[in-house]
């Protein structure tokens, strides 16, 4: 791991595609998260990649960096420069905390949730370009899953590659 630290909006950038049927969104931003998944006991933690469609401003990073996504997921729902809507995805991988290794992914779009992986070979091909450690990610992923949705088969796919620090999740209440 280099020793050199990531600059701020470096850390903050990617490349991503999402897509549902098809329909693909294009990424530019990722800020990951992590938080306790108290009903299945505290070794089990729920690490959580948000793709925004936007870059961030300063304040937006200052806030990721405490775990804050709040301020960052208002700004979906803004026009942006072409009157379109800001658009964003997650995937939250499902870690056993104990060696951080990946239990489950899911993906979320706007109007879709599906795990995508779960099953011990799909995982093991999933984590091939996996780390975290110390509060940083490396990811890369490229794949495709079929979710059968109450009778509706919708294609999910995903193509990005993280390289970023972690922040433990604030909880509003």
């Amino acid at each position: 791991m280099d020793a050199k630290p990531i600059a701020d909006a470096d850390a903050y950038s990617t490349s991503a595609t999402f897509s549902i049927d098809g329909e693909k969104k294009p990424m530019t931003s990722v800020v990951a998260t992590i938080e306790d998944r108290p009903m299945y006991g505290p070794r089990y933690k729920w690490l959580i990649l948000n793709f925004y469609s936007f870059p961030l401003t300063q304040e937006n990073i200052a806030s990721a960096k405490t775990g804050d996504i709040k301020p960052i997921e208002k700004r979906i729902y803004e026009a942006d420069a072409k009157g379109y809507n800001n658009s964003n995805a997650k995937i939250i991988l499902s870690i056993d905390s104990t060696n951080n290794q990946i239990t489950q992914v899911d993906m979320a779009v706007p109007g879709y949730t599906c795990t995508v992986v779960e099953k011990s070979k799909d995982l093991q091909r999933f984590s091939e370009n996996y780390s975290f450690e110390n509060s940083h990610i490396k990811l890369k992923n490229n794949s495709s899953y079929e979710c059968d949705m109450n009778a509706k088969k919708i294609l999910f796919g995903w193509d990005f590659s993280v390289n970023t620090i972690v922040a433990q999740k604030q909880v509003h209440k």
